[in-house]
């Protein structure tokens, strides 16, 4: 779920780092259609397509070696709006991410993250909210770098040092700037690994932050509470596309008979499920795969029955499926259910 509008300042600190960096933003700002005075006032709020097409285009064609470190050092974690500020003030570590994983699709993300626990480790794992900037390497290493070093500085809250990660793992080859994610970083950095991921000591979960007030975090939670349910009341494209494929599972429709049934143009279509974060592809696999879960978990129906059911053609297509979207086999989630991926609990 992608918030229709985000932050001007989300744009902002692009456009001043490859400001710094030498380039001319201007062309950008008109892209846009923004003023440079509307991106500096945080309160400001923009549409996200606005933010994501600009942000695309930025990436395609500035050429600033590490742009999402350098920007991701630009942010403070108040910057995030009320989701940042629930973080801020938790009692500790572990709480922060809670509220984080839970509340992150309020921060606009590119890429969401998962907690995994492990006996001596927790690792934050990454997975990406827009295909746009899965496919392309500049883009993942953008994404990534901005991301993870966020993280990075909020160590500062709690462990007094931005080096608190033991390990990164990166899905990509090592850049020629590898010295900047050492430096960043502090700990050792593995690439081409299977997923995008930092892990850290269990033992920081307990820890206090420097700013904990749990009357402001409790006020934070409700506000993004009511934040959240009013963008699921907004259900928006997505949700009348799943209610269709709903009526026949096993026979998704094809992408003209959706948008004649919503009245809209192909064109449209395609469009307004971009504003959205997502495409048409993408919407039918997730309700496909949404469908599978809850067969997997309510029947005893063999595997292959249930790829049928769903509408895949082949039961290896399914599996593959299944895997890149849940890191778990078919069979493995029939066994342990959404437990194969903890939260911190």
């Amino acid at each position: 779920m992608i918030p229709s509008r985000c932050s001007s300042c989300y744009l902002g600190r692009v456009l001043d780092t490859i400001e710094e960096a030498g380039y001319d933003v201007k062309p950008y700002l008109e892209y846009s259609g923004l003023s440079r005075n509307e991106l500096c006032d945080n309160e400001q709020q923009i549409p996200y397509a606005t933010f994501k097409n600009t942000l695309l285009k930025i990436l395609d064609e500035v050429d600033v070696p590490a742009l999402g470190l350098s920007e991701g050092d630009r942010w403070a974690t108040v910057e995030l709006g009320i989701v940042g500020y629930a973080l801020f003030s938790s009692i500790d570590l572990k709480t922060a991410i809670n509220r984080y994983i839970r509340y992150q699709d309020l921060c606009a993300p590119i890429i969401t993250f998962q907690c995994l626990v492990d006996d001596k480790q927790i690792v934050m794992r990454s997975e990406f909210v827009l295909p746009e900037f899965e496919t392309d390497l500049k883009k993942v290493r953008y994404s990534v770098e901005q991301a993870f070093v966020q993280w990075a500085n909020f160590g500062r809250v709690f462990a007094h040092t931005k080096h608190w990660f033991d390990e990164v793992r990166l899905t990509f080859p090592k850049p020629e700037y590898s010295k900047l994610y050492a430096e960043h970083f502090g700990c050792p950095i593995r690439y081409e690994q299977p997923h995008n991921e930092f892990l850290f000591a269990k033992g920081y979960l307990d820890t206090p932050l420097d700013f904990a007030n749990q009357e402001i975090a409790r006020m934070c939670e409700q506000l993004c509470d009511s934040v959240l349910t009013e963008l699921n009341e907004k259900k928006g494209l997505v949700h009348d596309i799943q209610a269709l494929l709903a009526r026949n599972p096993g026979r998704a429709p094809r992408l003209p008979e959706v948008a004649e049934s919503l009245f809209v143009s192909e064109r449209t279509l395609r469009r307004r499920l971009a504003d959205e974060g997502t495409s048409f592809q993408q919407v039918v696999q997730d309700f496909r795969l949404g469908m599978a879960k809850k067969y997997l978990m309510s029947s005893s129906l063999p595997i292959a029955e249930i790829s049928d059911l769903i509408g895949y053609s082949e039961p290896a297509n399914f599996h593959r499926a299944f895997c890149k979207k849940f890191d778990v086999t078919p069979n493995q989630f029939r066994e342990h259910g959404d437990l194969v991926v903890a939260k911190i609990g």
